[in-house]
């Protein structure tokens, strides 16, 4: 599998476990808060999820340059 195809896979489980607003959040709503709040989360929403496919990017960035750094310091040549 390619390094895009799983960032790829990988972005569509993190949008679906994207954060939720909680109870604390739930119980204060008020009838004219109710616009705002559903700014507020879907702004808390994307937030969460952008932050997390930066981090999954960075996280297999990583992966990828320490794998290609030590086949290159420790490979065999013949």
């Amino acid at each position: 599998m390619s390094y895009f195809f799983l960032l790829k896979r990988n972005m569509i489980k993190l949008t679906k476990k994207a954060a939720k607003p909680t109870k604390a959040i739930i119980n204060k709503i008020q009838p004219s808060d109710e616009i705002k709040l559903k700014e507020d989360t879907s702004k808390l929403y994307f937030k969460t999820i952008n932050t997390r496919i930066l981090n999954e990017i960075n996280i297999q960035k990583d992966a990828l340059l320490s794998r290609k750094f030590f086949t290159n310091k420790f490979l065999i040549k013949d």
